[in-house]
């Protein structure tokens, strides 16, 4: 920890990611992130560290983001992984996404506060499922309007190119 490197950290990110404490093995692998992005091999295995710290929708902005630098077979191989990890992700129940989507969907029968925390877990969705539930939410006049613009800044980042009716702020 006093010398600092990639190496280190991604040896950090693996033993953390090992004894499954997703979250601060992400926190730390985000110090170096230029290295993962680096690396075919690191960017996969971070897309694996952030799909099970439930930030798989973050992963699907940053690849959309890094999308004009990928070759064709680069951007399957991380489109291709980012749905393996997803599926393994659901099918281990880690986040009950059925539940998730249900709390999404009557986000305005909330608090503020619990509207906001709903908000953060969004993050682990897939792509779709995020997408077909913040139609819903936008249109919503009891959803907080932080709420609703932090919902549309993450359709804007996705690249979504749909048109969505959104209630005025």
């Amino acid at each position: 920890m006093t010398k600092k490197s990639a190496r280190g950290n991604f040896f950090l990110v693996q033993a953390l990611a090992g004894l499954k404490d997703y979250s601060v093995a992400l926190e730390f692998a985000q110090e170096y992130i230029n290295s993962y992005l680096a690396e075919d091999e690191r960017l996969v295995f971070y897309i694996h560290v952030a799909v099970f710290a439930g930030k798989s929708l973050k992963v699907y902005q940053l690849l959309e983001s890094l999308k004009p630098y990928l070759t064709a077979s680069e951007s399957q191989l991380f489109y291709s992984t980012l749905s393996f990890e997803f599926e393994l992700f659901e099918q281990q129940g880690i986040v009950d996404i059925a539940q998730l989507k249900k709390q999404l969907h009557y986000l305005g029968a909330l608090e503020p506060l619990k509207q906001r925390t709903v908000a953060k877990k969004a993050a682990a969705l897939s792509y779709q499922d995020f997408v077909v539930v913040v139609k819903d939410v936008l249109v919503d006049k009891n959803v907080h309007p932080i709420v609703r613009t932090s919902f549309l800044n993450d359709l804007r980042l996705l690249n979504v190119r749909e048109e969505f009716d959104f209630q005025s702020f």
